[in-house]
């Protein structure tokens, strides 16, 4: 919902409104009246901008244009309601607000978002801040309301809120600054990103390369054709850590590979690798660019039946790759009677239901075609992935919970 709420339930006093109405500042200082709240317009984006997606741990985020990212539980994320304007985000227990309208009146408020561009706000008892963006010259805050919001008519709606409004502060704390169009391609400033990951996510980070191999070397057969070092792929564009177009791989992926490759070269056929380990760094270019549903510049090639505002809710992108771990190789089989790259009655990295290995409304040879690449990859130790016929992972991976940083060059690997 993308309307500012009407209603007037609840004020600053007097003193909190004459500070707060000093942080106008010319054109990016518009004060609005928003739910009650006065707060204050931002840089560029804007906050009825934004888009929700499931995280792999159970939790969803929110990332607003303005650049913040909201994630909530489960429970925060069913019980409640987000209204917005150009100017600021407010969250809503569902229940009480509904209740409230029926009546006519607003209520059910949990928190409200601003931006400032200086901080007077901060000593106010009703702010929360939230962080300084120095990109932006930026500070971002929550308000949070100073009377009663619950529907207390309702014992149980009543109760709701209070579970959820306990949890305010956890969630107003989780609170990210984020950018869709932030340039990682510098390495410090990736690695301070891949920082802020591993303190959010618990996962595992590491830049050690030392059980890495070239794949050319270690599987001299395969043919390389990196897409993610082109502009031919679903970005297209170059996608960050990707320097040469070279492939890596873990010692134990590579070896089991080989064994794939021989016992192909025998039955006339040769890999042919698309990707093998993806850096993080190229990860978070994937997310930065779903972020962006403006640029669809390669939807009619590679997901024409999909809009792109779901590709994150859809698992298409996804804020962490097996491919990161170094055991995931996405590959087709190359023909050497025909000299030509076997059809497998779709392309690479297409999103749709057309990339399921066991999709049936194709062609009897395309089929078994797909069926040969999944039987000898699994019997060399590899599992497939149920939604694309190209992508296979390691089955004993040597680092399961590790995702990887350092670049895709040859001084990666010189050491």
């Amino acid at each position: 919902m993308l309307n500012a709420a009407a209603g007037n339930s609840w004020r600053f006093s007097r003193i909190e409104e004459e500070q707060f109405m000093k942080m106008r500042i010319g054109r990016m200082m518009l004060p609005v009246l928003m739910a009650g709240i006065m707060t204050s317009a931002a840089y560029g984006g804007a906050f009825d901008v934004y888009n929700d997606y499931p995280n792999p741990d159970g939790t969803y985020s929110y990332y607003f244009d303005q650049g913040l990212k909201v994630t909530l539980d489960e429970d925060w994320y069913q019980n409640t309601m987000v209204i917005a304007d150009d100017d600021g985000a407010t969250f809503y227990h569902k229940a009480s607000y509904e209740a409230y309208k029926e009546e006519g009146y607003e209520g059910g408020r949990l928190f409200t978002l601003g931006a400032s561009v200086n901080s007077d706000f901060k000593e106010l008892p009703s702010f929360e801040y939230i962080g300084f963006d120095e990109e932006e010259a930026m500070n971002y805050f929550a308000v949070l309301p100073t009377d009663v919001q619950a529907y207390m008519k309702d014992e149980a709606i009543a109760q709701e809120y209070e579970k959820l409004y306990a949890g305010v502060k956890d969630v107003i704390g989780g609170i990210s600054i984020v950018h869709a169009g932030d340039d990682v391609h510098e390495e410090s400033q990736a690695e301070t990103e891949l920082a802020q990951e591993n303190a959010r996510d618990d996962v595992i980070l590491s830049d050690d390369s030392s059980d890495f191999v070239l794949l050319s070397e270690a599987v001299p057969d395969a043919i390389l054709e990196i897409r993610y070092y082109s502009t031919y792929n679903f970005v297209g564009e170059r996608i960050d850590g990707y320097e040469e177009p070279l492939a890596f791989l873990t010692n134990e992926a590579a070896q089991a590979l080989r064994e794939v490759s021989d016992e192909l070269v025998e039955k006339g056929y040769r890999l042919k690798i698309f990707d093998a380990y993806r850096p993080q760094m190229a990860v978070t270019h994937f997310m930065n660019w779903a972020l962006d549903t403006d640029d669809t510049r390669m939807k009619e090639y590679f997901y024409p039946e999909l809009e792109k505002d779901v590709l994150f809710p859809q698992g298409y992108i996804a804020e962490h790759s097996g491919h990161s771990r170094g055991s995931t190789v996405d590959l087709t089989l190359f023909d050497m009677t025909t000299e030509r790259e076997v059809d497998m009655g779709g392309t690479f990295d297409y999103f749709g239901e057309l990339s399921h290995p066991d999709y049936t409304d194709i062609t009897d040879e395309q089929y078994e075609s797909r069926m040969l690449l999944r039987e000898v990859m699994m019997k060399h130790g590899f599992r497939p992935l149920e939604e694309e016929w190209w992508h296979f992972t390691l089955d004993d991976e040597p680092y399961p919970d590790t995702y990887f940083t350092f670049p895709i060059n040859s001084e990666s690997l010189a050491g």
